[in-house]
């Protein structure tokens, strides 16, 4: 989400239904070491596997699961910088999301065409971790950015990009749908929202938009930073 010139941030803390944590933009920053995703807490699993445990979260995810892995596929033949499809239910947000290796500036202002578009793109942090696309590849973080031009509901501009985002400050709408949806070239995978809090754009205290933290640390600042932040419970 971005307000003017500087990266406002609204961040949706998910986790994806197995083992897999997510969030929501950032700005550009150094290089870091990446590593691998340990065991961490989950509820459910999305398509392939099912928890028996929780069959009322199953119903539900099912029903709001949208095969987008073709779609993928066909825009990364267009735009090779594709790396998956977001998708939130109930919400306006249903788009490719790209991802530029080299910056994070890139498609601030480009649109899929890489042509000028002051709304810009979804496009994931330079240091987020994709792999071949599969699940287990996934980086523990996995940032996507995006505008909001205003949190004005009544405005025109409210639903371009990310200002529907703004809907999560109410707890009513996360209990109403607390999921997200991601796809990539190889699978369609679901998260499960459970913080939603306000950063600063320096982000100096929290870094979560970073794609190659440590697992370890991730989960960490999730306990001591993020969790306490949240706007709800």
């Amino acid at each position: 989400m971005k307000l003017r010139s500087k990266l406002t941030v609204l961040a949706l803390v998910s986790v994806l239904i197995l083992t897999v944590f997510s969030g929501c933009q950032g700005r550009e920053t150094p290089e870091e070491s990446s590593e691998s995703v340990p065991s961490l807490p989950s509820s459910s699993s999305s398509s392939s596997s099912v928890a028996s445990s929780a069959p009322e979260v199953v119903d539900t995810v099912e029903k709001i699961i949208i095969d987008y892995v073709d779609a993928v596929a066909e825009k990364k033949e267009l735009n090779s910088d594709t790396v998956g499809w977001l998708h939130i239910p109930g919400s306006i947000i249903d788009d490719v999301v790209l991802c530029r290796t080299d910056s994070n500036q890139y498609y601030m202002r480009l649109n899929f065409e890489q042509k000028k578009d002051f709304n810009g793109v979804y496009y994931a942090d330079k240091r987020s971790i994709f792999g071949t696309g599969t699940r287990e590849e996934l980086g523990v973080n996995t940032c996507i950015y995006g505008h909001a031009l205003t949190d004005n509901e009544d405005s025109p501009n409210y639903s371009i990009r990310f200002g529907p985002l703004h809907d999560f400050r109410d707890p009513d709408m996360a209990e109403e749908m607390p999921y997200l949806c991601f796809t990539t070239e190889k699978e369609n995978l679901v998260f499960e929202i459970f913080a939603v809090f306000v950063a600063n754009n320096d982000n100096a205290d929290v870094p979560y938009n970073r794609g190659d933290i440590p697992a370890a640390e991730f989960c960490e600042m999730v306990r001591t930073e993020i969790l306490p932040r949240s706007i709800y419970d």
